[in-house]
């Protein structure tokens, strides 16, 4: 081979593994932009119900949160929701650990802790006869 035929087959051969390089990348990438996601936003779970309730309560949302935390590879006999007592159901009553969204009384937050100092916020929110919770990582409103 002389020396332009093979700078000829080097360049070739690059277009062809930068070319195949960027369709494992096209292809790969929503699959990339969803693990980084969902590690930075938490992943959600649909969690049944036997019956549905009226409205969230606070003991609803601490059960589910736990159930997620659990699903998700957590010891949950380590870990301890905060007190929260700011807001209130819609029957009046008050939330202990739920810190109810002011937009929507079916959905909120239920901050974890662990006896490491870790902890972790719990997205629990009441849809038609299920409900969804996200566990998020300790980025969250302060409570």
């Amino acid at each position: 081979m002389r020396g332009n035929d093979r700078t000829s087959f080097w360049l070739a051969g690059g277009a062809v593994a930068l070319a195949v390089l960027a369709a494992v990348l096209i292809v790969a990438m929503p699959r990339i932009r969803e693990a980084v996601a969902e590690r930075r936003c938490g992943q959600r779970y649909v969690l049944g119900m036997s019956n549905q309730p009226p409205f969230l309560t606070d003991d609803l949302a601490l059960r589910k949160a736990f159930e997620a935390l659990a699903v998700q590879g957590f010891d949950t006999n380590k870990w301890f929701p905060a007190t929260y007592s700011r807001t209130k159901a819609p029957d009046g009553t008050d939330d202990r650990f739920l810190c109810r969204n002011v937009v929507d009384d079916n959905s909120g937050l239920i901050r974890l802790t662990n006896a490491e100092g870790r902890y972790r916020y719990v997205q629990v929110s009441l849809r038609t006869n299920f409900v969804e919770v996200i566990v998020r990582w300790a980025r969250s409103p302060s409570l």
